[in-house]
């Protein structure tokens, strides 16, 4: 299976589909007006199968606290986003120098 990405304007389904593939998986943020893009590096089928247990209510949470953390952390991205008038959040990956 291909990972050709997944998108979603649902700030709390992101942050459900963060905690079952990791932050990581948020690639890409964007905001235009009241509009907003989350951008995820996961398989659109997937993400559509999720989506149809999150409407349905039957998408399991079994850490909420660490659900939280994913939230938490993704309406912070649009608090900054939104402070600083940027309109788009990728991440910046620390490269960590290497001992010689």
């Amino acid at each position: 299976m291909s990972v050709d990405g997944y998108q979603t304007q649902d700030v709390a389904y992101c942050a459900a589909l963060c905690y079952t593939y990791g932050i990581e998986a948020l690639t890409k943020v964007e905001i235009d007006g009241h509009l907003k893009i989350f951008h995820l590096d996961i398989a659109s089928n997937d993400g559509e199968e999720y989506l149809k247990d999150w409407n349905s209510g039957q998408f399991n949470v079994t850490d909420l606290k660490t659900f939280m953390k994913m939230y938490s952390n993704i309406t912070q991205i649009l608090r900054d986003l939104t402070r600083t008038g940027e309109s788009e959040w990728t991440p910046r990956w620390q490269i960590v120098p290497t001992r010689r």
